[in-house]
């Protein structure tokens, strides 16, 4: 399993089991806010990826060299990834 597909596993596991609690309304709710949506770059983290999952869209930013350690800085909505860059 390579660095990038074991990154994504471990964010839509970590996601998923942190939002089993939530109905499938309240977390679309959660999703579909203003904040959340944009696929545009961020300037300092670079582009947007998406993993979907059966309740979530989950947004993520790679950086950094593919065969480098992996690293997973999460946040709460409605704050932003953004935030990591100070």
């Amino acid at each position: 399993m390579d660095r990038r597909t074991f990154s994504k596993a471990v964010v839509a596991g970590a996601v998923s089991a942190s939002m089993a609690g939530l109905s499938t309304a309240s977390a679309s709710a959660v999703t579909h806010g203003t904040s959340a949506g944009s696929s545009e770059p961020s300037p300092g983290l670079g582009p947007v990826h998406h993993v979907r999952t059966d309740l979530l869209d989950i947004a993520y930013h790679e950086a950094g060299p593919p065969d480098g350690k992996v690293v997973i800085l999460t946040h709460g909505w409605p704050f932003s990834p953004d935030a990591y860059l100070e």
